[in-house]
């Protein structure tokens, strides 16, 4: 964060680093196609048989930082059948805000002198402004209004048809109740973006219209793909935590259990589900959302 400030201050512009990132996973993506005949394993003994299936489809799956990118790329690159996004999916501004709000304005004096904390909250609308170009979140909504067959007309403020709308990926978006990295909300607002997706477990009028769904769930959205939201509750809080993310859930620190963003990545059911809806995503079209509590997962 300090890196960008100095950029903004010195050179009143904001670094493409976000853009960029996603530029590099587009490339990786045509590059598994165009590379599909390499053979170079095993190691110093080529077999002769290329490592790479170029037919296979390709499922995608980003945690933290790697959701937050994820989400943008899901909607440029077709060629993922698949992904799952687990604790990320943020508005940019947001995060800092989110995790450092009351560090940011003790630390004015020292970076800006006679900055007020209404200065910071203006600078940073200012800086959403300027990043919104970058935003992945924003960029989501590309994605959505293809699968919807709508596009954004030029003043940004309508949209006009497209023509036949085309099958999106399938999306598993998996977070953590009271996320202290990645607020709930912006998780929240990306599962309406990408579908809306159902909010397995979720509670009726959860304030960001999303349905309420239970596993197992397959071909559930309109255009046949899969989606689904899900919330993990860590340790600590009033609500029953996630099986996975209570105390006797050892070796995992119990300070990671009772973390939100945590408890999501490393909850032995939230793997499971992962793993399963990917694996399924390869095998088979569309992916299934399990309940990883049923005896059978076949369903």
């Amino acid at each position: 964060m300090l890196a960008l400030t100095e950029s903004v201050r010195e050179s009143a512009t904001v670094p493409d680093d976000w853009i960029v990132t996603l530029g590099e996973q587009l490339a990786l993506v045509a590059a598994l196609r165009e590379r599909a005949s390499i053979d170079v394993l095993p190691l110093g003994l080529p077999d002769g048989a290329p490592d790479l299936d170029e037919e296979a489809p390709l499922v995608y799956e980003g945690i933290s930082q790697g959701a937050i990118h994820g989400q943008a790329l899901l909607s440029y690159a077709p060629e993922i059948r698949a992904a799952s996004l687990v604790a990320g999916g943020a508005r940019l501004v947001e995060l800092p805000l989110h995790q450092a709000a009351d560090t940011m304005v003790a630390a004015l004096p020292f970076l800006f002198g006679d900055f007020s904390p209404m200065d910071l909250w203006v600078t940073m609308s200012l800086f959403q402004a300027a990043i919104d170009r970058q935003d992945g979140h924003l960029h989501a909504l590309h994605g959505q209004n293809e699968r919807l067959g709508n596009v954004t007309s030029p003043n940004l403020a309508e949209l006009a048809p497209l023509g036949p709308p085309r099958q999106g990926p399938s999306v598993l978006l998996t977070a953590g109740l009271s996320d202290g990295y990645v607020p709930n909300r912006v998780t929240r607002s990306l599962a309406w973006v990408l579908g809306p997706l159902p909010w397995i477990g979720g509670m009726p009028g959860n304030g960001v219209g999303l349905p309420i769904a239970t596993a197992p769930l397959r071909g559930n959205l309109a255009d046949g793909a899969t989606g689904a939201y899900i919330e993990l509750v860590p340790s600590g809080l009033a609500r029953p935590a996630a099986p996975g993310c209570r105390p006797e859930s050892l070796p995992i620190p119990l300070e990671m259990l009772q973390e939100g963003h945590f408890c999501a990545q490393l909850a032995e059911e939230s793997i499971r589900r992962r793993v399963t809806f990917l694996r399924s995503a390869i095998d088979e079209a569309p992916p299934l959302v399990i309940d990883p509590f049923a005896g059978d997962v076949s369903r």
